[in-house]
């Protein structure tokens, strides 16, 4: 009962802050890599927390600083996703994750229309004991998720190692479109973004450490450096195609042992369009310049 009512205040809390500093500069400090870990430490699982929270800011990108439709309140999301997620024995965070964004929509919603000064205490008030229901009905919520088949459980799981693909993929389309890289603010978090994913493939427990670090560092530089949005939009979509033969994870019986390969091939090709951009050479030159670059390194006994 106690861990029960200290999730209903950690996750009521997340929902007030969300919710109080959202037109405020501080709504930058509240990240699901922030957030999301909080209720995993507290059910006794940082990783998933941390996973899951590193999940989401891959979904929402770019999106987390300026959006007026759709999900709004998604550090509210984080913190439920892990939640439900520690607590049904990890058994689909796809199903999870889909029934946390219908809930969280619908009571967006529902504080939308109901929103005064006078209404305010009811909201929460009336939000903490939604919750708590909530956090009690979670064993028939696992008994539920236990006769899902478990067939359609790997599917599910095929799908969550697209999740992070379809990430990266939008934040290529916002690299190429120039009004989505108008600060530096934004530069450095998504730059912050991709170094995180990379990191997250060796160390786990440091992430929303190293995110305040590298964000800050990161934004005091540019800020100083001022570097043109056409050499922060090459240097952003390098780390895209990089990051991805890295994170994607698509297991299944269609799925043979060359996709890494055929990930990396595209990767070299992306990369190698993009130092025709950024050094002004032709196809034909690079095309030589790879040549010469494999014969030294085949001379090295480097290349098989």
């Amino acid at each position: 009962m106690i861990k029960l009512l200290s999730l209903a205040l950690l996750i009521s809390s997340i929902s007030i802050l969300e919710r109080r500093l959202k037109s405020s500069s501080y709504y930058y400090l509240l990240h699901p890599v922030l957030v999301a870990p909080l209720g995993g430490a507290l059910l006794g699982n940082l990783s998933t927390g941390i996973y899951i929270g590193l999940l989401l800011e891959l979904i929402w990108g770019i999106n987390l600083f300026d959006y007026d439709f759709g999900l709004q309140y998604i550090h509210l999301a984080a913190i439920l996703a892990t939640v439900l997620t520690l607590m049904t024995g990890n058994i689909s965070l796809i199903t999870n994750l889909t029934i946390v964004i219908i809930i969280t929509y619908f009571l967006q919603e529902v504080v939308i229309n109901l929103s005064s000064k006078t209404n305010q205490w009811l909201i929460e008030g009336g939000l903490f004991l939604f919750i708590i229901t909530l956090l009690n009905f979670i064993p028939i919520l696992k008994e539920l998720l236990g006769e899902i088949p478990a067939q359609f459980l790997n599917q599910l799981s095929v799908a969550g190692g697209l999740l992070p693909s379809l990430g990266l993929g939008v934040i290529l389309a916002q690299v190429i479109i120039p009004k989505y890289l108008n600060n530096e603010q934004k530069s450095s978090y998504l730059l912050t973004l991709l170094i995180l994913l990379l990191f997250s493939l060796r160390v786990t427990r440091l992430l929303p450490v190293l995110f305040i670090v590298i964000w800050g560092g990161l934004y005091l530089l540019l800020k100083k450096l001022e570097p043109s949005t056409y050499f922060l939009r090459l240097v952003i979509g390098g780390l895209v195609i990089i990051a991805t033969p890295l994170l994607v994870e698509i297991t299944g019986p269609l799925v043979d042992s060359q996709l890494k390969l055929v990930l990396w091939s595209e990767a070299f090709l992306s990369l190698s369009t993009i130092s025709l951009l950024l050094f002004e050479i032709t196809q034909f030159e690079l095309y030589f310049i790879c040549l010469i670059l494999g014969v030294i390194v085949s001379r090295a006994g480097l290349l098989l």
